[in-house]
Parts: C-alpha cells; sequence; structure tokens
C-alpha cells in the first residue's frame, strides 16, 4: 500500500511539471507529390502549428509567472520563441494514415512546465544553437514558399522535359523539409548520452542525403565521425561544410583533426590561413597555441597566449599556460616569473602551486620551491611527491633535519624514489 501511494504521488508530480500539445494536420497530395513528400509536408506543417501552441503557452507563461528570467527571455516575442522552441522540444508523431490522395498526421509535443523557461535561456546564451535554429526556420521557410510555386507550375506546365525538370526542384525543395526533420532529431541525441551518437550520427547522414546542400548537418556530422576517432571520414564532412558556408570555424576543426592524425605542420597552415583573414579568431588563436607547443614553437606559442589575453581570456589559465611553455622551452626562470603571476590571481588553484614548485627547484630558487610545495600540501596533506621534493629542496640548503623529515613522509605515503633515497641510508620508515 506504501509503495502504491509512493508511486501515485509521483505520477501526480509527472502530471504537474508536464504539458502536453497535440495538433493534426492533413495535407492533400498534388500530382507532383508521392508518399514521402506529402508526408514531409504534413510533418513540417504539424510541427509548425505544435510549435506556434508552444510559442503561445511560454510567452503567457513569461508574463505570468513572477519568476527571476533572463530580460533577454522576457524580451523575446511570441514569434522568436516558437523558432527558438524547436531546440528545446521533440514532436513525436502519434498517428499518420496516407490513402493516395492526401495525408493525415497527428503529433505531439511534451514540455517540463517547470524547466522550459531555463532551457530557453540556457539556448539564448548558445549563440551558435541559436543562429543554427534562426537558419533552419528560414531555410524552411524558403522550402515552402518555392514548393507552392513549383506545385502550382507543374499543374500548369504541359511541356514533358519542363515538367521533369519542375519535378527534380520540388522533390529537391521537399527534401530540405526532411534534412532540417532529420537533423533536428540528430541533435537531441548528439547532446545527451554518448552512446547515442551512432543515432545522431544516422539522423545526420539521412539529412545530408536529403539535402547535399546542409552546411550545419555536415559540419556536425563531422563531429560524430571525430568523436568516433573516424578522422578521415571527419574530414571530408567539414570540408563539405566549409565549402557550402565558408565558415573560419570550420577551418579549425579541420586543422584539429590534422593534429589529431599528427599532421601538425598541415594543422598549423589551416590555423594560420584562419588568422590570415581574421587575426582576432579566438578558436584559431587558442588552438595555433597547442599546435606550436607540439612543433615545439614555444616563443609563437607564448605569443599566442599573451594575444588570448588580449581577446579576454581568463589571466591565470594563460599564465599557467605560458609557464608550461617556458618549462618545456627550459627556461625556468621565466617560468617560473609566470607561474607567480598565476597564483597571486588565482590562489586556490592548487595545480600552479604545484608548477611553481617544480619550476622553482629546477631554476634553482629552492626557498621558493619550498614555500610552494607547502602550499601544495595545505591543499593535500599527504602529497607524497610534494613531500619528495621538499625533500631534496632542504637537503639542497643543507637542512638536513627538515630534509630527512619529508623524505621519511613521503616514503611512507608509497613515494618509491623517496624510499630508495630512505634504503640507501637504511632509514625505516
Amino acid at each position: 500500500m506504501k509503495y502504491s501511494l509512493i508511486f501515485a504521488l509521483a505520477l501526480i508530480c509527472l502530471s504537474l511539471n508536464s504539458k502536453t500539445f497535440v495538433r493534426e494536420y492533413t495535407y492533400k497530395a498534388g500530382e507532383a507529390d508521392s508518399k514521402l513528400t506529402s508526408r514531409a509536408i504534413a510533418l513540417e506543417q504539424v510541427k509548425r502549428l505544435l510549435l506556434e501552441e508552444v510559442g503561445v503557452y511560454i510567452k503567457s507563461s513569461l508574463s505570468s509567472q513572477e519568476t527571476e528570467i533572463n530580460g533577454t527571455v522576457s524580451a523575446l516575442t511570441q514569434k522568436d520563441i516558437q523558432v527558438l522552441s524547436a531546440g528545446i522540444t521533440q514532436t513525436k508523431v502519434l498517428e499518420e494514415k496516407w490513402d493516395g490522395e492526401s495525408y493525415r498526421l497527428k503529433a505531439e509535443i511534451q514540455l517540463d512546465e517547470k524547466d522550459v523557461l531555463r532551457q530557453l535561456d540556457d539556448l539564448i546564451s548558445n549563440e551558435k544553437g541559436k543562429e543554427i535554429l534562426e537558419q533552419n526556420r528560414a531555410a524552411t521557410d524558403a522550402a515552402l514558399q518555392e514548393i507552392a510555386r513549383l506545385k502550382a507550375e507543374l499543374e500548369q506546365e504541359k511541356d514533358k522535359n519542363l515538367q521533369s525538370a519542375l519535378q527534380v526542384a520540388y522533390t529537391s525543395e521537399v527534401g530540405k523539409l526532411s534534412a532540417v526533420d532529420y537533423y533536428e532529431k540528430g541533435r537531441s541525441y548528439f547532446f545527451g548520452d554518448n552512446s547515442k551518437l551512432p543515432l545522431a550520427a544516422e539522423y545526420f547522414r539521412k539529412a545530408v542525403d536529403a539535402d547535399s546542400t546542409f552546411a550545419a548537418a555536415w559540419r556536425v556530422l563531422g563531429h560524430c565521425h571525430k568523436m568516433e576517432n573516424n578522422l578521415g571520414s571527419a574530414l571530408k564532412c567539414f570540408q563539405k561544410a566549409y565549402d557550402l558556408s565558408k565558415d573560419l570555424e570550420i577551418l579549425v576543426l579541420i586543422a584539429e583533426c590534422y593534429y589529431d592524425l599528427g599532421e601538425f605542420s598541415r594543422a598549423n597552415e589551416y590555423c594560420e590561413g584562419v588568422l590570415k583573414v581574421d587575426p582576432d579568431n579566438f578558436s584559431a588563436v587558442n588552438f595555433g597555441s597547442l599546435i606550436y607547443l607540439s612543433l615545439q614553437e614555444y616563443d609563437k606559442a607564448i605569443a599566442c597566449y599573451l594575444r588570448l589575453i588580449e581577446l579576454n581570456a581568463e589571466p591565470a589559465s594563460m599564465y599557467s599556460s605560458i609557464g608550461d611553455a617556458y618549462s618545456e622551452k627550459g627556461d625556468f626562470a621565466s617560468a617560473q616569473d609566470y607561474y607567480l603571476r598565476a597564483v597571486e590571481l588565482e590562489p586556490e588553484a592548487s595545480y600552479n602551486w604545484a608548477y611553481l614548485a617544480v619550476a622553482s627547484f629546477n631554476n634553482g630558487d629552492f626557498q621558493q620551491a619550498i614555500r610552494a610545495l607547502h602550499k601544495c600540501l595545505e591543499f593535500d596533506t599527504e602529497e607524497a611527491w610534494a613531500e619528495e621534493l621538499l625533500g631534496r629542496s632542504y637537503g639542497m640548503l643543507a637542512d638536513e633535519v627538515n630534509s630527512k623529515k619529508y623524505y621519511l613522509l613521503a616514503a611512507r605515503h608509497g613515494n618509491e624514489s623517496a624510499q630508495d633515497w630512505c634504503k640507501y641510508r637504511n632509514l625505516s620508515w
């Protein structure tokens, strides 16, 4: 009885937080239509009806709820919300019927009332995601207009050759509707569980099969291949996306693929190509720093980090990265200087104290190394590597008492180098 009551309460809570919209649409097919084109048009129209109703509901919720919401969300028009709602909802087909003359389709959208405004707020902050949704809506608007025009023209055209050309154009335009639908389904899986990545890729493939000019679908299909470490296929998809869109960010993605293939010089060509066109491109400067490190061109990597600070990157992180570059270069004095800047800005980041300790020791500044190591031990009292390095640092300063103390502590905590030191001196830990 107790479990039945809990289950019932759970269902009540679920129903209170969920709102369902159901609409249906019947498309009357023309001579140019097949079952597939009729379904694609019917699905697009029923989605629009549903999203229009969702938009009205969300806009009224913004007006009635006395909850703190991003001002940008409150300023959205109902049309804006309708477009963006495609990114936070999924359309589920409930019933469909084709009788050879018309296609009837019934579908629903479910909303989590408790979370929908937050999701919308998050989406607005995602500039790229918002831009893609707006582009998709514009593409389907244009496709529907062209479908209507071609359908009317086909019904009037008597010339068989012209009819054939118009039919091809008509099918292509309807394909754009299907492509957007496949793309939106794919995105719902792509941003979820990684185990659903193959399903996302399958929908993106369907999207580019339906519309080979769909740049956004080629791009995200490339991401799927890259995440599966299928870099050859990823490169082909990214190149196709770039050829269609000329988006410089895609060239950075191509650079990443070449980097993952170990072709650092080729990766560098792409990043430098982006920077010739857009010197302030954050992605290209950021990834360029990694490429230069791999090419052991440390001064260029450091220049990238300094440029990133000018482009509003977090200074403490950049100073730490500059310290890393100087350390790899073997310039430990400069590395120590930049790690000091990093800990001044971000004293709670224990890893920067660790980097400072190592750089200071390698620079021969054992007093600074000791100060940084003690700071490390404030974060974790049993960092064996820090205790062992303290033993060495105190030893370099001829402080045998503290040197022995920290070597013994490090040995007790499992540091093999410290244990060897103790064994050599017949010390038990």
